[in-house]
């Protein structure tokens, strides 16, 4: 769903090159795949739109080439890897809260393939339990186009602190690092 909006605006290339420069400025990086058993596709009471594609299609299927990390940005030595979670919110799930709360984090730099569902709802979940929150207009991909992406980035200009380039989030880690 996302492998062409992905692709346009390079999501992959501009996150892995944001995570390259995150060690040297002591970011931790916290990764969340998504990966449902049989057991988990079975255990929905309601199935809304986005699951009925996700299940109907086996998407996320644990144990699957698509459960797994995209090679280029696949969990480094440091990095800290949450339990996949089974729903749009990464803070639903795994154990997220209690790992940015152990590290002290206060500012979370949000990026992914799903932007319009993953992305976005864990952004909100973040702003509304106290965190600054960034997310990016080229780390983020979102299904449907030109006008699902312009919508997509209107919503995260209401729930992020600061919706920016990875360039320009780059630059503002490397005068932090300076300073």
């Amino acid at each position: 769903m996302t492998a062409e909006p992905a692709k346009a605006t390079a999501t992959a290339a501009n996150s892995a090159g944001s995570w390259a420069t995150c060690v040297p400025t002591n970011c931790v990086v916290f990764y969340s795949s998504t990966a449902f058993t049989d057991a988990d596709y079975d255990s929905w009471k309601h199935v809304s739109g986005i699951h009925r594609q996700m299940f109907d299609k086996r998407l996320f299927e644990a144990g699957t080439w698509n459960a797994e990390f995209f090679e280029d940005l696949a969990p480094k030595p440091g990095d800290v890897v949450l339990a996949p979670h089974k729903s749009l919110d990464v803070f639903a799930h795994t154990d997220l809260e209690f790992q940015l709360r152990q590290r002290n984090v206060e500012y979370l730099a949000i990026a992914g393939v799903s932007g319009i569902m993953a992305v976005e709802s864990t952004a909100r979940t973040a702003m509304e339990r106290g965190y600054h929150v960034t997310t990016f207009t080229d780390a983020i991909a979102a299904p449907g186009g030109l006008v699902t992406y312009q919508a997509m980035m209107r919503g995260l200009n209401m729930i992020s602190h600061n919706v920016i380039s990875v360039d320009e989030f780059l630059a503002s880690l490397n005068k932090s690092a300076a300073a």
